[in-house]
């Protein structure tokens, strides 16, 4: 973008450079969290124990195994997608 705005000198060109630098900025800073929320704080002496519901558990299965089926066979997403 920036070798893009020298060239032409258009506006739009600058904005869109800042506005990547800020984008990048703000990504940087929400995904460094967590390697310092690993690395950095203090552990809790003790970790709570989430137990799900079975309903919460078939229902989060029932969500996810498409997912991973048509991601894994995607052959099978195209071919239902050109039959629509």
């Amino acid at each position: 973008m920036w070798e893009a705005y020298q060239q032409s000198s258009q506006n739009l060109f600058l904005i869109l450079f800042v506005f990547g630098l800020l984008n990048t900025a703000v990504s940087l800073a929400f995904y460094l969290k967590i390697p310092f929320a690993l690395f950095f704080r203090k552990t809790a002496e003790e970790t709570p124990v989430v137990t799900l519901s079975w309903g919460v558990t078939v229902l989060s299965l029932v969500l996810t195994l498409p997912i991973i089926l048509l991601f894994l066979k995607t052959d099978w997403l195209i071919n239902w997608i050109s039959g629509l």
